[in-house]
């Protein structure tokens, strides 16, 4: 949503011409090459802030180099830039420090400098009028300050509504989750296996304190048993949690064959 609002804004933003005179002809923005590069770099940027907030903050950050040579800037860029920082705020608040910090920087620099900007309505400049550009250094940190809080709060809420974290925001939950029934189904064979050699032990073996040895060897088999047993439920708890999982996504023919070959490994 916040990509389209910017893309929007981008979109009616025009490319300024500085005539004689000191005056400025604009351009539509979806007929200038330079702002339609511009404009897929920002949206861009955006889209990719709650993976990537510093290499998002770098695609937005990127037109700002060519005021260098046209001597004015669209300040849907800022916006892009407070965009990316409500994004990575939502996610977690450290998270927005790149493109919260780039984005005070533009602010100050477009307050105290003679810089144009290129807006929906056509072009403005703060000037040389301090309080114009106080008022506007307010009104630019008041919007980010706004945005980023917003996007944190909600955030915060998001998450205390639903703490189990989003399986798409973590690529290494799945491999954990594989790792995990691989190293249970491994003890429980081996669990398995010590159960069943204490249980079918030869009786001839048991000639000197055969009825204690025995007795040892029924202890270790109830015991073997029974970590068997929580082993099992920790594997049902796994492949419940697989099948509740949005991201991942098994075929019918995996859902019913590994329940039936972890059986046979868990008797």
């Amino acid at each position: 949503m916040l990509a389209g609002v910017v893309g929007a804004t981008l979109a009616l933003s025009p490319e300024l011409l500085l005539v004689p005179g000191g005056a400025y002809l604009t351009v539509p923005a979806l007929r200038s090459p330079l702002l339609v590069v511009a404009l897929v770099a920002v949206v861009v940027g955006v889209l990719v802030a709650r993976r990537h907030p510093g290499w998002a903050t770098v695609l937005v950050l990127m037109p700002f180099a060519t005021t260098a040579w046209t001597g004015w800037f669209v300040l849907g860029w800022w916006a892009g830039l407070v965009a990316v920082a409500a994004v990575a705020a939502h996610r977690a608040p450290w998270r927005a420090l790149p493109p919260a910090a780039a984005a005070v920087a533009v602010t100050s620099w477009f307050t105290v400098s003679d810089i144009v900007a290129s807006v929906p309505l056509g072009s403005s400049a703060v000037g040389d009028d301090g309080r114009d550009g106080l008022v506007s250094l307010a009104v630019m940190l008041g919007l980010l300050v706004a945005a980023v809080g917003v996007a944190t709060v909600g955030g915060m809420v998001e998450r205390r509504r639903d703490p189990v974290d989003d399986p798409a925001d973590d690529p290494d939950a799945a491999e954990r989750a594989r790792r995990a029934r691989e190293l249970t189904d491994a003890a429980a064979r081996r669990i398995s296996l010590v159960a069943a050699r204490a249980e079918m032990a030869p009786p001839y073996r048991y000639r000197d304190g055969g009825a204690d040895r025995r007795a040892a060897l029924a202890a270790l088999a109830v015991d073997a048993r029974r970590a068997l047993g929580e082993l099992r439920h920790a594997l049902v708890v796994l492949d419940h949690a697989d099948a509740e999982r949005p991201g991942v996504h098994r075929s019918a023919t995996d859902s019913r064959a590994e329940p039936r070959a972890r059986a046979g490994a868990l008797r």
